[in-house]
């Protein structure tokens, strides 16, 4: 199944809206999509409560900002 694993083997047409996957047997998972946008949610909260770095860890997604010291 590590082979069905690939970006490269997503076709986007950006005209006819559409989406194309290469490979038979491959699919395309959202749940990657909630976490990230979890975490980037989790960085705006301490963004704004004036945390100026840090990462966040959602399972894997990471998303990080400011200067490492």
């Amino acid at each position: 199944m590590v082979r069905l694993i690939n970006f490269k083997n997503v076709i986007l047409d950006e005209e006819n809206c559409t989406v194309f996957l290469k490979e038979a047997g491959m699919r395309i998972g959202f749940g990657g999509i909630g976490k990230g946008y979890a975490a980037e949610m989790a960085k705006q909260v301490m963004m704004n409560e004036g945390v100026t770095s840090g990462v966040v860890n959602a399972s894997g997604d990471l998303n990080a900002w400011g200067l490492q010291t």
